[in-house]
């Protein structure tokens, strides 16, 4: 693939993922999933792309996201846990099977703890709602039962692409 089509598609899928994320930034009670949909936007470079690519994707939708709905999560939640996500997910998996789960968990738990700070004190929203430790732990629970989900979502999406769709997109992406 020519170098022009390369930026052009990296260029539509971050164009694409900003749009969701609008809905997100809109409709608040739909930020986390839209988001989540929006990285499907990075799984289909790092898949026809690759590097540097998918980063340029990830890191360019979460600026401009930022630029447009400064005030909303999407953007601190694509740049710290879903948008990148993928990515990583791509170079964990090269590491031998049975190192996967806890890779992923404690990946997963760090970039979580980071959008947690970025929330409450970059953000500034002080008062969330969890300041019992109980909650705290139900939250990290409950964000890990959603990463499985989530990393389950993604292997299933990739494997669809590649399996019924991928063909038919290759003659766009020639």
């Amino acid at each position: 693939m020519k170098e022009t089509k390369k930026i052009t598609l990296s260029a539509m899928m971050t164009a694409l993922a900003v749009a969701l994320m609008v809905l997100g930034a809109v409709i608040e009670t739909l930020d986390l999933t839209i988001v989540a949909v929006a990285s499907i936007t990075v799984v289909f470079v790092q898949i026809e792309i690759g590097k540097p690519y998918n980063f340029c994707t990830w890191l360019a939708a979460s600026l401009l996201s930022f630029i447009f709905f400064p005030h909303s999560f999407v953007w601190a939640e694509f740049l710290l846990l879903f948008g990148v996500y993928p990515i990583l997910k791509g170079y964990i998996e090269r590491l031998p099977r049975g190192a996967w789960f806890p890779v992923k968990l404690v990946l997963f738990n760090l970039q979580f703890a980071a959008l947690y700070a970025v929330v409450r004190f970059v953000l500034g929203m002080q008062d969330i709602g969890y300041d019992r430790w109980y909650l705290n732990v139900l939250l990290y629970l409950l964000a890990n039962i959603t990463l499985f989900a989530y990393d389950k979502l993604i292997t299933v999406v990739v494997r669809i692409y590649l399996l019924k769709y991928r063909e038919k997109f290759k003659k766009f992406l020639k």
